[in-house]
């Protein structure tokens, strides 16, 4: 599908256009202040109010980057063609020449629907775990993922 394999050319600048200002400029101040792109994702995942842990919830450590895995491999099944999101991805191969707002929209809603979370919540993940790819092929990308699995025994 050609949306996708082109999704790995692009300049994280030009990912980043898929997302709403404000959220772009949060993202581009943490990235000047040092912080990785998978930092950035997991402190957007674990970003919650400070009052609520005292209604029964136990905070989760900083460290936690348990849902960020579930979305990455969620986005690995689709990008390197898991039959669970064939439809999704032939929708979106119907629609060549879309913005790429809409391309990581479509992904990030068919992800979301599986993971049970909407998907504009996960919309700049989504886009900060492919801008971690940097300039590597869509098949590049799926194999570097397989070897990152089978070398953690998944």
């Amino acid at each position: 599908m050609e949306a996708l394999d082109n999704i790995f050319t692009l300049e994280p600048k030009e990912l980043l256009e898929g997302l709403p200002n404000f959220q772009v400029k949060l993202i581009t101040e943490m990235s000047e202040s040092g912080y990785d792109y998978l930092t950035i994702a997991d402190n957007w995942l674990n970003t919650k109010p400070k009052d609520t842990v005292g209604f029964g919830g136990q905070p989760l450590p900083a460290s936690n980057n348990i849902y960020r895995d579930k979305i990455m491999h969620e986005l690995e099944k689709f990008i390197c063609g898991d039959e669970k999101y064939e439809d999704e991805r032939k929708k979106l191969s119907a629609t060549a020449g879309q913005p790429i707002q809409f391309i990581l929209g479509g992904i990030s809603a068919a992800i979301g629907s599986v993971l049970g979370t909407a998907g504009a919540f996960i919309l700049p993940v989504i886009v900060l775990l492919l801008m971690t790819g940097g300039k590597i092929s869509k098949n590049g990308w799926c194999e570097a993922r397989k070897e990152l699995r089978a070398a953690s025994g998944n």
